[in-house]
């Protein structure tokens, strides 16, 4: 598989195919995105924000107990960061996600809800892929396989 993304989450699901509850995203460029859901996510679902950021150096603070999981920092050009966080939606979430960055670089962020999803454990390892990766171009990233033998499985890419 060939995607433009350059992060790859590959999650277990449960017995039942995996739904996508609702979503969004926010750009921003003063230090914060407000993220509004197009459909609230329901208790059990399994959330994955992101943050794309011109700001190699940015740091990310969730909040509503999101949980970062990884970084990519990439090199080209003059620096930009990649990061996500995910968690198990509780019984209350809000219809909206506020994403606060360290730097008041220009940025992208996202929420998505699933249902039907295991957050723990992941299907391997989140895989991040930016080589070749050229100021102007676009990426080409080639997915790993999920798990030999696996069922069930659900890959997310970024």
């Amino acid at each position: 598989m060939t995607s433009n993304a350059i992060m790859t989450i590959p999650v277990v699901v449960g017995s039942n195919p995996p739904v996508f509850r609702g979503g969004g995203s926010a750009q921003a460029g003063a230090g914060s995105a407000t993220v509004n859901m197009s459909a609230t996510a329901q208790s059990g679902d399994f959330l994955i924000a992101g943050v794309a950021i011109d700001d190699s150096a940015a740091t990310v603070t969730w909040g509503n107990g999101l949980t970062q999981n990884d970084v990519l920092t990439l090199t080209h050009g003059d620096g930009q960061r990649i990061m996500w966080a995910s968690k198990v939606a509780g019984g209350s979430e809000p219809s909206s996600y506020v994403i606060t960055m360290s730097s008041g670089a220009d940025a992208v962020a996202f929420v998505l809800a699933y249902s039907g999803v295991n957050a723990v454990p992941l299907d391997g390892t989140p895989t991040s892929n930016a080589s070749g990766a050229n100021e102007g171009s676009p990426w080409s990233v080639t997915a790993l396989g999920l798990a030999s033998g696996a069922a069930n499985r659900l890959r997310i890419m970024i």
